[in-house]
């Protein structure tokens, strides 16, 4: 991750194995913890020539701190193992 201007780039990187979709979320400011803020930024398809996915976020934010969070994108919550809603 690194920041140009007022942009965030995100590179994320995934084992070779990994053909699911990936869901981007944020969350600004000191609320991190708070599953009641967090927005979901992004869903994108892998590339099967990589085991990476690169992502600038231009969205602009007046807050000091910005939290990002990475999931699979193809996992519900109903077929969430461990059952906690969190994909």
């Amino acid at each position: 991750m690194s920041r140009a201007s007022t942009s965030i780039y995100l590179e994320l990187s995934y084992p070779t194995s990994f053909t699911n979709q990936i869901d981007i979320f944020s969350v600004d400011g000191g609320m991190g913890l708070s599953a009641s803020r967090w927005s979901l930024r992004l869903t994108t398809n892998i590339s099967t020539s990589t085991n990476y996915v690169c992502w600038t976020d231009s969205m602009p934010s007046h807050a000091q701190v910005r939290f990002y969070a990475a999931a699979n994108a193809d996992l519900t919550a109903e077929s969430d193992p461990d059952e906690d809603d969190l994909t």
